[in-house]
C-alpha cells in the first residue's frame, strides 16, 4: 500500500490464502479478555480459543425482544433497565458489585460478538462507540461514572472493587473516542454536572482536580454553556485562572529531570495503547494540550501559560539506537519525518527493530494525544499511518526469518508486538475519528476513512496468510465487522464488498468446524444488531438490505450443511440461540433449500410464516389462525412498516387457500389505499423494492390475472408504475418485464386493441420494435433465464395477437434454437434447479400453444394439432409435480393446461371430429373435477357447454349449465367481465342486457372490441374496418368470416320477413324448393298487352309481370323473366285477390344476390367444419330461392359449388382423421423444436378443385366407356335453418344435377287434417325403437326369460317394435317423399316416350289452368323442368298411395308456377280432371315401354343427422341395390383404386380371414358356422379362422390387411381388439363383413361429424364394409349371414335361387337386399345390415365370368 501525489491510498493486494489445518480448541481459561487478541502456541499449530461467557442475569424480556428482532423495544427496555440501575445506585443497601453486574449485563446483551463481552467497569468505560451501542452507551457510561462518584470507587475500594483514577483520565483524555459519538454528547449538561462533582470531591489531588477542570472548561466552551448555570458566583475567567495557577505550580515544582517514558512490556498480554495502570501525572500532556486549545479559543489568553506549554512539555521517543531523546512539542514534526526516513531507507538493523520503532512511536503519540494538537500535525500522522502500513505489508514475509539469537517465545512476542501495532493503528483511526461514519464532513473524507480501514483489514489478513497466526485472522474479521458497522449507510454495494472480503477470509480456512464458529460467533450473530442499527428501522430499505445481506451470506459463506448447523445451534449455548432472531432464521431458510423443522416453524409468528412463504414463493398455504389479533402490530416492531404488505400477503394467501375470488378486489384495493398511496413512501426515489413487496406484487397480479380481473390488473400496474422505486432506473428488469407481460395479457383479454397498438408502438403496417425484443446472443447472455422467458412470452403474446407467423418463424424457429437452445430443451440437460426448469417448461407450453394457434389461424391443421399435443403432453407431465411448484407457477400451469385442452378442442372442432373432441372434453372434465379454483373451472365448463350445445347433447348441456351456475356463485362478477357475460349468454339473457353489462364495465365502451366480439358471437354483424384496410396480421382479420356469416344470416332473415309479408310467398317454405325447377317459355311471341308489368296496378285480373333481375352468376337469358300475377282463392291458397302485392321481388333477389356474393368472398379455408356446413345450407337455400322465384337456368358451376360446400364439411373430418392416424411420425412429438410456419393452408381450395376435377373426369370416363355400369349418387341431409330434407342427386353418365329442399310438413299446409311428422319427431321415434330393441337384446333382459310366458311376452315386444319400425319407414315415404319418391327410383326414362308424355302433360296444364286457358299455347308459358315431369312417370299406379303421391306432384307443379308468376286460384282448378288426365298419360307411357333401363347402383351420402335412418328399407328403395358412402371424395378415391368400376371382383379362392365368437358366448352362432368355416380353411389357401379366441392387435391387423375377405362374427365390429387408429393407418384393408351388433352405428355429435368403427375400415382402405345399424338377435342375423354367404359364393348353396348361377355372380348390394328377407323380423333385424363402399362382386374360379346387368 502506498499513497499517490494526492494522498489517495492504493488497496493492499491480498496474498494467496494459505489453507489452515489441525485447528485445536484450547481451554477457555487461555482467553485474553482485552482487545480481541488470542494467544497461539506456535506458528505451526494455530489455536482457536473457545468463547468464554460469563453468567448473564436472566432477562427473558430482552431475549424475547431479540427473538422478535424488535430493536426499538430493545432500546426502550435498555432505557428502562438504566432507570432501574440509577435507582439501585441511590439505594445504599444495594451492593456495588450487583449494580456493576447489572450494568455489564445491559452492555453484553447487545454486543456483537461473545468474545467482546466485558467483565469489568473499566472495560465498559473504555469501550468504543459503534452504531450498535450508540443509543445507550453514553448513558451507560454516565451511570457508571455516577456509581463511581457516589461510591467513591476512584478513591477507595468498596466491595473489593476500585476504579483506578487513570481509567477516568483515559476516557477524559480521549473523550472523542470514549465519550463523544458523531461529534456530540447526548447530554452535555449532565456530564458537566458530574465532572463538577468529581472536581469537588474532598481529598482529591490538585492534579486530578486540574484534569476534571480542563474537561469542564472544554465542554462549556464547546457546547456554549454558561458556567453560572452550574456555579452561580463563578465566571469562565475565574475558573481558567484557577486552572492556570494549578498548572504553573505543577510545572515549577514537579518537572522531572527524566521525563516519563513508556517501557515496552515483556508480558505476553498487551493491553490497549492507552496504558491505564500508570501514574496520573502521565496524563499531563493530553490535558495540557486541551487546556492550550481552550485558552487559544478564548479572549483570556495567558501568555505565560502558553509559553510554558509550548516549551516545557517533553515527550520521549525511542529512536533507532533505542536511546532516550527529548523533544519539545514544536520538534515533533522533524521527529516523525526522521522516523519515517529511517524505516523507508532500510537503515534499521532488522525488520523487527523497525517494527519496534514504529510501535514505540505510535505508543507515545497515542498516549500523549499530540495527534489533535493542530491540523498540520494530523496530516503528518496520517502520512505516517499510510507509509507504516505499506512497510508492514511489503515485509510480512521477512517477519518469518527467525534470528538465531531469538527463542520461539521471543518470536511469539514479536508476533504479538506486530498485532498490537496493528491495533494501535486502528486506535489511531478511532482517536482522530478517521473511520467511516456519518460525521464525515465530506464524501471524499468518508471514502478515505473507509479506504484506510479496508487497507488495515487487508494487511491484517495478509499477516495471517503468511505468518499463519490465527490472531491476525480474528483481528481481520473483527475489523471487517467493525468497518461494516461504521458505514454511513448500508447499501447493496457495501454488502457485496463485505461478503466479497469474507468469502476470501473463509476460503483460506479448510476446517468446517472452525468456519462454523467464525460464521456463528463473528458473522451471523452480528446480523441482529447490525440489522437494527445499520438497517435503520424508520427506513423502508431496512428489510431490503437485511434480506439482501442474509442472501449474500448464504451464497458466499454457507453450504447447506453449515446453514443447518447454524440454525440448529448448540444446545448448551443459550446465548447463541438468543442472538438468532426468528426473522434472521426465516430469511436464511428462505434463501436455502433447507426447510424449517416443525419446531422452528411452529415457533414462528403468523407474520414470519407469511414472510417465509412469500420469500420462498412456495406452494404451501399458510394455516388460517383462529384469532384476528395477529395483525395488531406494535409500532416498535421491526416489521411494523411492512404491516400492510404482510397483512395483504396473509389475506391473499387465505383467499388462495380457499380458492376464492370474492375478497380479491377488496384485498387489492386495500393494498392500493394503504401502501401505494403513502406519499412519503412512494415519492422517495431512494426507497428500494424489497423481496416481500416484489413477491407480493407478483403473486397478487398473477392471481388477479388468473381470475380474469383484467381491469383491476391494469389499475394496479398503472399505479405501481407511477411510483419512483418502480422506475426502470430503480427496478430490476424482470419486474418491468413482469408488469408489461401481465398488462399486455389483460389488454388482450379485454380486447383493448388500440391500447395494445400503443403498447407496441404500432404503425401502419404493423411493425414491432425489434429493439425491445431482439434475441441476439449478446442480449441473452447478459440477462437471466427468468428475464429471457418473460421477454419471449411478451413476444408470444404479440405474435398470437397479431397472428404474425413470420415473426414467429424468425425468432422461435430460426434464431432461438441457435442462440438460446437451453430455453427449448425440456429434458433439463443443464441440470437447472426445479424453479428455473419449471419456468422453462411453462415457457415451452406457451410456445407450443402459440404455435398451435398460429398454425390453426393459418389453416395448417395438422401442425396445429401436433403442437397442441406437445403442449398437452408437457402440461400433463408438469401437473403431476404441481405440489413442488411455486404459487405463480401453479397458477400458470393451471391456466396453461386449461388453455392446452381448449386449443386441442378448438382444433378438433375445426375439422369436425366429434369423437376426438368428445375425448378431450371428457379429459378436460376430469381435470376440472380435480381443481378447486373457480375461474379456470368456469372457463372450462363454458367450453364444455359450447361443445354440448354444438353436438345437441341437451341433457348434458343442462347438467353443465347447472354446474356453471353453481361455479358462478364463487366468482366476483363485478371484476370478471368474461364470467358475467358468459353466464348471461349461457342462461339466455336478453342480448341488450349483455351489451349493457359490457358498457357499464368500461368507462368508454368504444375503446374495447368486446362489444363487437359478443355481437358477432350472438349472430349480429358489426362494422369492422373495410376489408381492404384490414391487414393479414390484424386482430380484426380473424373475425371477418364470422361477421360475413352473420351478414348472410341477417340477409336471409330479411328475405324471410319479406316473403312473410306476401300472401302468396309466405307459403314458399311450406312447399318444395327445386333447383332447377323451370325454364323460359319456348316462344314469347303471343303476349297480351295487359300482361305486361305494371307494378302499381291492382291485382284484379290475371296479368304478366316482367322483371329484369341481376342474378348471382354470369348468365343472361334470351328473354325477360316472366312472373304471372294472379290471385288464388281456396282453402289451400291465400285470399288476396283485391290486395296489392307487397312483396318486392327485386329487393329479395338483390338480397339473395348479396348472399351469394358474400359466400364467394368468404375465406372458406379458414372456416370451421360446422361453419362450412352452415354456409353450404345458406348457399343452397339462396340458390333454391332464386330458382323458385325466377326463371333461369342454374349454371353448372353454381350447382357444383352447392355440392362441393356440402362435400367439404363431410370430407374434412375423414381427411384429417386419416392424416392424423397415419402420417404423423412419433418424432414430431418427441422433437422439441416448434414446427416451422407454413403459408396459409388451402385445404378447402384444394378439395374444391379436386371435387370439380373428379366430377368432370368421372363423367368423361363414363361417356368414353359404355361398358362401365351407370350409377347415381344421392346425398341426404336436414337443413338446420329451415328443417327441410335436402336431397341432391347426380349421375355418373352426365352432368345433370338435382337439388331439392323438401318441406316435411307441406301436406299439412294444404290440409290441416293431413298426417305429418317432423324430422325431430321421426328421429325421436326411431331412437326410441332402437333403444327398446337394444334393451330387449341385452343380456340383462334375455337372461331373465325363464318361462314360456316370458318368451311369449318377449317375442310380442319384439314383433311390436318390428311393426312400429315398418310403419315409421312407410310414414317417412308417404309424408316426406310422397310424389317425390321417384327421385330414388333407379329407372332411366325412355326419351322417346317421355317427349310424348311431356307434350300431353303441358297441354293438360294449358287446358286446366286459368292463367293459361285464354292465352296462347304451352310454349308461351314457363316450362317445367323435364326431371320433375319424369317424377310422374316413376309413380306406380298400383301403389295404395298413388293418388296422394300424384296430388303431391300436381301441387308441386302448381306451386312452381305460382312462385314464378302464374297465380292460379286452386279452387278454380278441377283437380279430378287434372288428375285423371295425367294418370291416363302415365298409363299410356308404361304400356308403351317394354323394358326400362336402370342404374346399376345407387350410392347414398347420408349426413350425420340422418345416419341412423335405414333409408335402404323405405319402400321405394327396399329392393334396389344401394350402398352408402361417407362423401363424394371417398367414392372417387375408392373407384380410382378399382379402375373406376363399381363392380370390382374379389376372389374367394384364398386368403379369407374369419373371427368367430371371440368372446366365447355365442355358441349357437359358432355351431351354425364352424363347419363351413373349417371347410373354407381346408380348401382355400391362406385362409384362417379364429374361433373362441380373442386376437391381439397385431394379429387382428394382419387378418384385415392381408386377406381377400375378412369376416367378423362377434360383438360389435372388433373395436375391442384393435385401436381404430391402427386400422386407419392401413391403406388396403380387406372387404369386411362386420356382423356384430351395432357395428355400423355411428355416434351422433350434432354439428360435428359422427364416428364409428365402420369409418375406420373405410379410412384404412377397405372398398366395402358391411355392418349393423343397431343391435340384432343372433339367430336372425345368422340366417341373414348364411344366406348372404351363399349368395356371394362363400358357402355352397342348397337353393339355386339364392346362390350364384354358373354364369353370373351378383354384386353384394343385390345379395344383401335379398338376404334381408331371411330375417324373421324383417325390419327390426332385416333393416340393420347396411353396406358402406362399392358393391363388390365375389367370385370363385369355378364361376365363368359374364358381364352383370340389371333388368
Amino acid at each position: 500500500m502506498s499513497t499517490n501525489s494526492n494522498g489517495i491510498l492504493r488497496k493492499v493486494t491480498m496474498n494467496k490464502p494459505v489453507a489452515v489445518t489441525d485447528i485445536n480448541v484450547p481451554n477457555k481459561d487461555n482467553v485474553i479478555k482485552n482487545n480481541n487478541i488470542r494467544n497461539s502456541s506456535s506458528t505451526n499449530n494455530i489455536v482457536l480459543d473457545s468463547i468464554y461467557c460469563m453468567p448473564i442475569i436472566n432477562n427473558e424480556a430482552l431475549y424475547q425482544l431479540q427473538k422478535l428482532h424488535s430493536c426499538n423495544k430493545l432500546e426502550l427496555s435498555i432505557k428502562t433497565q438504566l432507570s432501574q440501575v440509577i435507582q439501585l445506585i441511590t439505594n445504599k443497601n444495594t451492593s456495588t458489585s450487583q449494580i456493576i453486574l447489572q450494568i455489564l449485563n445491559i452492555y453484553n446483551i447487545t454486543i456483537i460478538n461473545k468474545s467482546d463481552h466485558i467483565f469489568s467497569l473499566e472495560e465498559l468505560l473504555l469501550s468504543d462507540y459503534t452504531k450498535l451501542n450508540s443509543s445507550y452507551l453514553f448513558t451507560l457510561k454516565l451511570v457508571s461514572l455516577q456509581l463511581i462518584l457516589q461510591r467513591k470507587l476512584h478513591l477507595s475500594p468498596q466491595d473489593n472493587l476500585q476504579i483506578q483514577p487513570s481509567i477516568l483520565l483515559t476516557i477524559l483524555a480521549n473523550d472523542k473516542r470514549y465519550l463523544i459519538f458523531q461529534n456530540t454528547i447526548p447530554n452535555a449538561k449532565n456530564l458537566i454536572k458530574l465532572l463538577f462533582h468529581f472536581y469537588s470531591v474532598p481529598n482529591t489531588s490538585l492534579l486530578l482536580k486540574f484534569y476534571f477542570g480542563v474537561k469542564i472548561l472544554q465542554y462549556l466552551l464547546d457546547y456554549n454553556l454558561d458556567i453560572k448555570n452550574f456555579i452561580k458566583h463563578l465566571s469562565i475567567k475565574d475558573f481558567l485562572s484557577l486552572l492556570s495557577t494549578i498548572l504553573k505550580k505543577e510545572f515549577k515544582t514537579n518537572i522531572p529531570k527524566t521525563p516519563f517514558k513508556r517501557q515496552l512490556s515483556s508480558s505476553n498480554n498487551f493491553t490497549s495503547s492507552i496504558n491505564t495502570n500508570t501514574n496520573i501525572r502521565s496524563f499531563l500532556n493530553p490535558f495540557v494540550i486541551q487546556l492550550y486549545s481552550s485558552i487559544k479559543n478564548t479572549d483570556q489568553n495567558d501568555l505565560e501559560l502558553l509559553e510554558i506549554i509550548e516549551n516545557k512539555i517533553f515527550i520521549t521517543i525511542y529512536d533507532k539506537d533505542v536511546t532516550n531523546s527529548n523533544y519539545s512539542l514544536n520538534q515533533i514534526t522533524s521527529l516523525i519525518d526522521s522516523t519515517f526516513v529511517d524505516i523507508t531507507n532500510g537503515t534499521s538493523s532488522n525488520h523487527w527493530k523497525s517494527i519496534n520503532l514504529i510501535f514505540n512511536t505510535w505508543n507515545i503519540l497515542l498516549s500523549n494525544n499530540f495527534i489533535n494538537f493542530n491540523s498540520q500535525l494530523l496530516k503528518l500522522h496520517l502520512k505516517l499511518f499510510d507509509n507504516n502500513l505499506v512497510f508492514i505489508n511489503q515485509n510480512i514475509d521477512q517477519f518469518l526469518i527467525i534470528d538465531e539469537n531469538l527463542t520461539v517465545e521471543s518470536q511469539k512476542i514479536n508476533f504479538n508486538l506486530l498485532l498490537t501495532l496493528l491495533i494501535n493503528l486502528k486506535d489511531f483511526l478511532l482517536l482522530i475519528k478517521n473511520i467511516p461514519s456519518t460525521n464525515s464532513s465530506s464524501s471524499n473524507q468518508y471514502q478515505l476513512a473507509n479506504k484506510r480501514l479496508s487497507n488495515l483489514i487487508s494487511v491484517s489478513f495478509n499477516c495471517f496468510t503468511i505468518l499463519k497466526d490465527l490472531q491476525f485472522f480474528n483481528f481481520a474479521i473483527d475489523l471487517e465487522l467493525f468497518r461494516f458497522a461504521h458505514l454511513k449507510a448500508i447499501n447493496l454495494n457495501d454488502i457485496d464488498e463485505f461478503f466479497s472480503n469474507f468469502k476470501k477470509f473463509l476460503n483460506s480456512i479448510e476446517n468446517d468446524s472452525f468456519k462454523l464458529k467464525i460464521i456463528n460467533y463473528k458473522i451471523f450473530n452480528s446480523l441482529f444488531l447490525l440489522s437494527i442499527f445499520n438497517f435503520t428501522l424508520n427506513s423502508l430499505n431496512s428489510l431490503t438490505n437485511l434480506i439482501y445481506f442474509i442472501s449474500k451470506l448464504k451464497a458466499n459463506c454457507l453450504s447447506n450443511n453449515l446453514t443447518k448447523l447454524i440454525i440448529d445451534g448448540e444446545e448448551d449455548n443459550v446465548y447463541l440461540k438468543h442472538f438468532k432472531s426468528d426473522l434472521m432464521i426465516c430469511i436464511l431458510l428462505s434463501n436455502s433449500n433447507i426447510k424449517p423443522t416443525e419446531q422452528i416453524y411452529n415457533s414462528w409468528s403468523i407474520q414470519l410464516k407469511i414472510l417465509y412463504h412469500t420469500l420462498c414463493n412456495t406452494n404451501i398455504m399458510i394455516p388460517i389462525p383462529t384469532t384476528t389479533t395477529i395483525f395488531n402490530f406494535d409500532k416498535n416492531d421491526y416489521l411494523y412498516n411492512y404491516r400492510q404488505l404482510i397483512k395483504t400477503t396473509y389475506y391473499l394467501n387465505v383467499e388462495m387457500e380457499k380458492h376464492s375470488t370474492l375478497n380479491l378486489s377488496a384485498i387489492t384495493n386495500s393494498l392500493l389505499e394503504h401502501w401505494f398511496s403513502l406519499e412519503d413512501l412512494n415519492n422517495d426515489p431512494s426507497i428500494r423494492l424489497i423481496n416481500l413487496e416484489i413477491n407480493l406484487i407478483k403473486m397478487l397480479i398473477s392471481y388477479l390475472s388468473f381470475n380474469n380481473f383484467d381491469k383491476l390488473v391494469l389499475k394496479v400496474i398503472s399505479i405501481i408504475e407511477s411510483i419512483p422505486r418502480y422506475s426502470k432506473k430503480n427496478t430490476k428488469s424482470n419486474v418491468i418485464l413482469f408488469l408489461n407481460y401481465y398488462r399486455l395479457n389483460s389488454l388482450i383479454n379485454l380486447k383493448l386493441f388500440d391500447q395494445i397498438d400503443i403498447f407496441f408502438n404500432i404503425t401502419s403496417p404493423l411493425q414491432l420494435s425489434i429493439d425491445s425484443i431482439s434475441i441476439k446472443d449478446e442480449n441473452f447472455s447478459s440477462i437471466s433465464i427468468s428475464n429471457n422467458i418473460l421477454h419471449l412470452k411478451i413476444i408470444l403474446l404479440y405474435i398470437s395477437h397479431y397472428n404474425d407467423s413470420k415473426l414467429f418463424q424468425s425468432i422461435f424457429i430460426e434464431n432461438l434454437p441457435n442462440n438460446n437452445p437451453h430455453l427449448i430443451q425440456t429434458n433439463n440437460s443443464l441440470k437447472l434447479n426445479n424453479n428455473k426448469y419449471t419456468d422453462i417448461l411453462l415457457f415451452n407450453i406457451q410456445l407450443y400453444s402459440t404455435s398451435s394457434k398460429i398454425h390453426l389461424n393459418n389453416n395448417n391443421i395438422l401442425e396445429s394439432i401436433v403442437e397442441s399435443n406437445r403442449c398437452l403432453k408437457l402440461s400433463i407431465g408438469l401437473l403431476k409435480h404441481k405440489d413442488i411448484l411455486q404459487q405463480i407457477q401453479r397458477l400458470d400451469l393451471i391456466k396453461s393446461i386449461i388453455s392446452s385442452y381448449l386449443n386441442m378442442i378448438h382444433c378438433q372442432i375445426h375439422i369436425g371430429s366429434g369423437k376426438d373432441t368428445d375425448f378431450y372434453i371428457k379429459e378436460l372434465l376430469k381435470l376440472v373435477n380435480s381443481l378447486k379454483d373457480p375461474t379456470p373451472v368456469f372457463v372450462a365448463l363454458c367450453e364444455v357447454f359450447n361443445f354440448y350445445k354444438l353436438t345437441d347433447q341437451l341433457n348434458m348441456k343442462d347438467l353443465i349449465i347447472e354446474k356453471i351456475n353453481q361455479t358462478f356463485k364463487f366468482l366476483d362478477s363485478k371484476n370478471n367481465i368474461c364470467s358475467i357475460i358468459n353466464y348471461m349468454y349461457i342462461n339466455g339473457f336478453d342480448h341488450s342486457k349483455i351489451f349493457n353489462c359490457i358498457s357499464t364495465f368500461f368507462n368508454n365502451s368504444n375503446e374495447t372490441f368486446l362489444i363487437k366480439y359478443w355481437s358477432l358471437k350472438l349472430g349480429k354483424s358489426v362494422n369492422l374496418l373495410d376489408n381492404s384496410s384490414i391487414s393479414n396480421n390484424s386482430p380484426l382479420e380473424k373475425h371477418q368470416n364470422i361477421n360475413t356469416i352473420n351478414k348472410i344470416n341477417e340477409l336471409y332473415k330479411k328475405i324471410e320477413n319479406q316473403l312473410e309479408t306476401d300472401t302468396h310467398f309466405r307459403n314458399l317454405f311450406d312447399s318444395v324448393l327445386i333447383t332447377p325447377s323451370c325454364s323460359y317459355p319456348v316462344s314469347s311471341k303471343i303476349l297480351p298487352h295487359n300482361l305486361m308489368n305494371n307494378k302499381n296496378q291492382s291485382l284484379t285480373t290475371p296479368k304478366r309481370k316482367i322483371i329484369n333481375s341481376s342474378l348471382p352468376y354470369s348468365y343472361t337469358p334470351n328473354c325477360n323473366s316472366i312472373f304471372l300475377d294472379s290471385p288464388r282463392s281456396s282453402s289451400m291458397t291465400p285470399r288476396g285477390k283485391n290486395k296489392r302485392q307487397e312483396f318486392d321481388k327485386s329487393s329479395a333477389l338483390n338480397n339473395l344476390n348479396q348472399i351469394n356474393l358474400l359466400v364467394k368472398k368468404l375465406d372458406l379455408n379458414s372456416l370451421k367444419n360446422y361453419e362450412l356446413n352452415e354456409i353450404a345450407c345458406l348457399y343452397s337455400l339462396s340458390v333454391s330461392l332464386i330458382s323458385s322465384i325466377t326463371i333461369s337456368s342454374i349454371p353448372p358451376h353454381v350447382q357444383n359449388r352447392m355440392d362441393c360446400l356440402y362435400e367439404l364439411s363431410r370430407y374434412m373430418p375423414m381427411y384429417y382423421d386419416k392424416i392424423l392416424s397415419s402420417s404423423i411420425k412419433k418424432s414430431l412429438y418427441t422433437d422439441i423444436s416448434p414446427l416451422p410456419m407454413k403459408n396459409m393452408g388451402q385445404f378447402v381450395t384444394n378439395i374444391e378443385n379436386q371435387f370439380i376435377k373428379n366430377i368432370s373426369n368421372n363423367t368423361t370416363i363414363m361417356n368414353e366407356s359404355s361398358a362401365l355400369p351407370k350409377y347415381s349418387i344421392i346425398a341426404l341431409d336436414i337443413c338446420p335453418i329451415t328443417g327441410h330434407l335436402i336431397i341432391s342427386k347426380s349421375f355418373s353418365y352426365n352432368n345433370k344435377k338435382l337439388h331439392i329442399r323438401i318441406s316435411l310438413d307441406r301436406a299439412r299446409s294444404r290440409d290441416l287434417d293431413a298426417n305429418s311428422i317432423s324430422f325431430k319427431q321421426f328421429k325421436n321415434e326411431l331412437d326410441t325403437i332402437i333403444k327398446l330393441n337394444n334393451d330387449t337384446t341385452s343380456l340383462s333382459v334375455t337372461s331373465k326369460i325363464k318361462t314360456k310366458e316370458d318368451r311369449k311376452s318377449w317375442w310380442k315386444q319384439r314383433h311390436d317394435l318390428d311393426k312400429k319400425l315398418q310403419d315409421l319407414l312407410l310414414q317417412l315415404e308417404i309424408t316426406w317423399l310422397s310424389g317425390l319418391k321417384g327421385i330414388f327410383d333407379d329407372t332411366i326414362i325412355d326419351e322417346k316416350y317421355f317427349n310424348e308424355f311431356k307434350l300431353k302433360f303441358n297441354n293438360i296444364l294449358q287446358q286446366s289452368l286459368p292463367t293459361r286457358k285464354q292465352f296462347g299455347t304451352p310454349s308461351n308459358f314457363v316450362q317445367i323442368e323435364d326431371w320433375i315431369i319424369e317424377l310422374f312417370l316413376k309413380l306406380d299406379i298400383s301403389d295404395h298411395d298413388f293418388y296422394s303421391a300424384m296430388e303431391d306432384l300436381i301441387y308441386l307443379v302448381l306451386d312452381i308456377l305460382l312462385f314464378h308468376g302464374e297465380e292460379n286460384a286452386y279452387d278454380e282448378i278441377d283437380m279430378n280432371v287434372l288428375h285423371i288426365a295425367i294418370e291416363e298419360q302415365i298409363k299410356k307411357y308404361h304400356s308403351a315401354i317394354i323394358q326400362q333401363e336402370k342404374y346399376a347402383h345407387t350410392f347414398l351420402i347420408v349426413s350425420s343427422a340422418c345416419h341412423s335412418i335405414p333409408w335402404e328399407n323405405i319402400p321405394i328403395l327396399k329392393n334396389k341395390p344401394i350402398s352408402r358412402i361417407p362423401s363424394y371424395q371417398v367414392l372417387f378415391d375408392t373407384l380410382h383404386l378399382n379402375s373406376e368400376n363399381i363392380f370390382t371382383e374379389i376372389s374367394l379362392d384364398s386368403n379369407i380371414s374369419i373371427i368367430l365368437n371371440p368372446h366365447g358366448d355365442l355358441m349357437g352362432t359358432e355351431s351354425r358356422f364352424i363347419d363351413d368355416f373349417n371347410e373354407i380353411v381346408e380348401h382355400r389357401s391362406s385362409s384362417y379362422v379364429l374361433v373362441r379366441r380373442k386376437p391381439d392387435e397385431a394379429q387382428f391387423i394382419r387378418m384385415i390387411s392381408n386377406s381377400n375377405l375378412f369376416l367378423y362374427i362377434g360383438h360389435g365390429g372388433g373395436e375391442q381388439f384393435v385401436h381404430a387408429k391402427e386400422i386407419k393407418k392401413l391403406n388396403s384393408v380387406a372387404p369386411s363383413l362386420l356382423l356384430g351388433c351395432s357395428s355400423a352405428s355411428m355416434k351422433y355429435y350434432g354439428k360435428l361429424e359422427p364416428t364409428g368403427i365402420i369409418y375406420s375400415y373405410l379410412l384404412g382402405g377397405s372398398p366395402m364394409v358391411i355392418g349393423n345399424l343397431w343391435d340384432v338377435t343372433d339367430k336372425d342375423i345368422d340366417r341373414f349371414s348364411k344366406d348372404l354367404f351363399e349368395r356371394i359364393g362363400l358357402f355352397p348353396s342348397n337353393n339355386k335361387s339364392t346362390g350364384p348361377s354358373e354364369n353370373v355372380c351378383y354384386p353384394i348390394s343385390e345379395a344383401i337386399t335379398n338376404s334381408r328377407r331371411e330375417c324373421h323380423l324383417r325390419y327390426l333385424n332385416g333393416c340393420a345390415p347396411i353396406i358402406y363402399g362399392i358393391p363388390l362382386i365375389f367370385r370363385k374360379s369355378s364361376n365363368k365370368k359374364e358381364n352383370f346387368s340389371i333388368s
